[in-house]
């Protein structure tokens, strides 16, 4: 569900939030039972005001946030919770690869082109030229990716390559 319009502000603070519904041996689930989980991403400006607050403060603020989604709503008591910080991470610097001067969403899509003869393909947001830097745009890369795969086995090319 997306909430708000990204401004920095109350819930738009909070780009989208998906709820994963698992079992106790953490397969998805089909039926409202079982422990849930709940992932915010955030918007860029408030995911690097983040990296300098307390995890407590980050969940005030999301518990606020989803309750100004559904005011009438009751928020369930959060057993657990977990704040990453990206940015202060030293092996990936950011949630999101950025482009360099000079290059355009454009050049994303040479990552994108079938390699190997259609036998290898790349996924992940920086092969997505319209959704990078994105989730979704990691998950539409990656299924893009399986297609083309998928249609380069279905040819029967291979083998000798």
């Amino acid at each position: 569900q997306v909430a708000g319009g990204g401004d920095g502000g109350g819930a738009s603070k909070y780009r989208l939030w998906m709820p994963l519904h698992h079992d106790t041996d953490g397969w998805p689930l089909d039926v409202d039972d079982g422990p849930h989980t709940l992932v915010a991403l955030l918007t860029p400006e408030f995911s690097a005001r983040v990296e300098g607050m307390p995890d407590a403060a980050v969940l005030a603020d999301a518990l606020d946030a989803l309750k100004a989604l559904s005011p009438d709503a009751p928020l369930p008591a959060v057993a657990r919770f977990h704040v990453t910080r990206w940015g202060s991470d030293p092996f990936s610097r950011g949630p999101f690869s950025t482009l360099p001067v000079g290059a355009s969403p454009g050049d994303l899509g040479a990552l994108a082109e079938p390699m190997c003869g259609g036998a290898v393909a790349l996924a992940g947001e920086h092969t997505n030229p319209v959704d990078y830097c994105s989730v979704h745009g990691a998950f539409d890369s990656g299924v893009r990716a399986g297609r083309q795969v998928l249609a380069h086995m279905r040819r029967g090319v291979g083998g000798g390559e």
